[in-house]
């Protein structure tokens, strides 16, 4: 997500300095998106006007804390985790009261081409002026921008994010366990499968961040029971029953006019 960041705010017109800690790959990086790069976390931070956080969630709070030192007054910090909880509430109250702090979550992965139509959260409770400021950027190149407090935050996530990425991937082990008895598997995969296992890729390619979501975000383990309790339920239905409890279930959710964006097919359950 860094690397993407970068990239869009060069292309702005941006003075963009990045800083990691691995130096030659950081190198590399900065010549590859034509960027500065820093030695040291202070020559990174020390005279910029605003710095952005992109790194595991584990260590997202630690290096705000270590940036925040070195920042000049009224600078604005911005982290972009996956999770709010012990970062954002901590570092609301924790952080030196010169450095303007915001807490965002851009909810899209690194293979976006720009910010049009994608959605990006910014928690309440950061600093006012500025949130407003960074939203008003971020609606001016097109994103989606919704102000949610930590709590609702990480109890959203825990369904758009935790939930979805525990059902792809046990969706996942459980297929390989049956594929690997089929010759020639490739032939006969349908249209449909080729479509969730390019979704699965994806979640794949970020694997580190999903297992941290799943540790971390503390509604995670709460989500999974209730998920593996449902598709318990599930499978001592007769499959007349099933069918119709979920067209019943997608169309209560339609009810709702803020939820019928979350289905591209409704025609099929009228």
């Amino acid at each position: 997500m860094g690397m993407l960041i970068a990239k869009f705010l060069k292309a702005d017109g941006f003075h963009v300095t990045i800083w990691g800690r691995k130096p030659e790959k950081t190198r590399k990086i900065a010549k590859k998106l034509n960027v500065h790069s820093a030695p040291t976390i202070e020559k990174g931070v020390t005279d910029a006007d605003i710095v952005i956080v992109s790194v595991p969630i584990e260590n997202t709070y630690d290096v705000c804390k270590s940036a925040a030192k070195y920042m000049k007054k009224g600078a604005i910090l911005i982290d972009t985790s996956s999770v709010k909880t012990s970062i954002a509430d901590r570092l609301q109250r924790k952080l030196p009261r010169q450095i303007k702090y915001v807490s965002i979550h851009p909810l899209f992965g690194p293979r976006v081409e720009s910010l049009e139509d994608q959605n990006i959260v910014i928690i309440k409770g950061s600093d006012s002026v500025s949130s407003r400021k960074i939203a008003s950027y971020l609606k001016e190149k097109g994103a989606n921008v919704t102000f949610l407090p930590v709590k609702d935050h990480d109890r959203a996530m825990a369904a758009f994010q935790a939930l979805h990425h525990f059902a792809m991937l046990s969706f996942l082990y459980a297929f390989l366990e049956q594929v690997s008895k089929i010759k020639e598997p490739s032939r006969l995969s349908t249209s449909s499968l080729r479509l969730t296992m390019e979704s699965v890729s994806r979640i794949l390619e970020n694997l580190d961040v999903v297992t941290s979501v799943q540790l971390r975000n503390p509604y995670a383990r709460e989500i999974r029971s209730s998920y593996l309790r449902l598709t318990s339920e599930l499978t001592k239905k007769k499959p007349e029953d099933l069918s119709s409890e979920i067209k019943a279930k997608i169309q209560s959710i339609q009810a709702l006019k803020e939820h019928r964006k979350l289905f591209k097919y409704r025609e099929a359950f009228r």
